[in-house]
């Protein structure tokens, strides 16, 4: 079974790969870039920080989710990649998606502020654990 999801797993990346290479040999036959999101319409769908508008990512993410995940999908949406690389990137996350229901991977560990690590450090502090 383990097997089944690696080779599912290799597949979709093969894909991604594939798609994202995928280009015209002329100007002409590629599809034109897709230009990023104005302001006012961001601003109107909560992408921008309004205190008339709730936040998108906080709707469209689960409760909990970590920062990270929302500036990824704000920088996703204001910004969204050519479609090559759009539909690669789906590709993966549904395959990723697949493979979380039957494996775990590692959890996304907040990362330790700066001013906490510094004073750890200064104090000798740092254990291996801290670094990890």
């Amino acid at each position: 079974q383990d097997f089944r999801h690696a080779k599912a797993s290799a597949e979709a990346v093969d894909f991604a790969r594939r798609q994202a290479t995928r280009t015209g040999t002329d100007e002409a036959s590629r599809p034109p870039p897709v230009r990023p999101l104005y302001v006012a319409t961001a601003e109107q769908i909560g992408l921008m920080n309004s205190p008339h508008v709730p936040r998108l990512t906080e709707v469209l993410l689960p409760p909990g989710a970590p920062a990270v995940a929302h500036r990824v999908l704000k920088r996703w949406l204001l910004s969204p990649p050519p479609p090559g690389v759009a539909d690669a990137r789906q590709a993966v996350l549904r395959s990723l998606a697949g493979e979380l229901r039957h494996s775990s991977l590692p959890t996304c560990r907040a990362a330790i502020p700066l001013g906490k690590l510094v004073s750890m450090l200064s104090v000798g502090q740092g254990n291996p654990p801290l670094f990890r």
